[in-house]
């Protein structure tokens, strides 16, 4: 084993010691500087961590780079995070573009889905907003990006419906 593999070992050895397994509590205090801890008494019982598949289907296109023609859009979902917590993770595993998403879980029935392509004010960017509907989420959003359209530079935007189901 070289040297380099040794370290990385006692260095991992030396962190789980530290952070006591999964828990990580002696690490926790510097973490908590990043970011403002959560209410632990706020709670949500409607979505949790796990595969789900998150579809979209374009409702309009403002630079008509898009058609409204059924066409549905369908992606594997990784969702990350702690059962019963307001705000999760999202990753889309078969897209090369909003790979990454943060999700906020509203008054026990809505998800709302946040993801940037960089970090431009003007980045392109996506929204979404779906309301549970029995064992499904349903709702709409937008992305929004620059483009062109009949020659002149400009803001455009795609509004569609969003689906976000548990795969079982």
């Amino acid at each position: 084993m070289g040297k380099a593999m040794g370290r990385l070992i006692a260095a991992g050895a030396l962190c789980m010691a530290l952070g006591g397994g999964l828990g990580l509590s002696g690490l926790s205090a510097a973490h908590s500087q990043d970011k403002p801890a959560p209410d632990p008494g706020a709670k949500q019982t409607v979505l949790g961590p796990g595969l789900f598949v998150f579809q979209t289907r374009t409702r309009e296109a403002t630079c008509k780079d898009s058609e409204q023609n059924g066409y549905v859009s369908s992606y594997f979902a990784a969702i990350d995070g702690v059962p019963e917590a307001l705000s999760m993770t999202m990753d889309l595993i078969n897209t090369s573009y909003f790979k990454s998403w943060t999700l906020k879980v509203v008054d026990n029935v809505q998800v709302i889905g946040d993801s940037r392509i960089g970090t431009a004010a003007d980045a392109p960017d996506i929204h979404f907003e779906v309301k549970l509907d029995k064992d499904r989420f349903k709702g709409t959003g937008y992305r929004t990006y620059n483009g062109t359209f009949e020659g002149k530079k400009t803001r455009c935007r795609v509004n569609f419906d969003a689906l976000l189901r548990r795969l079982y």
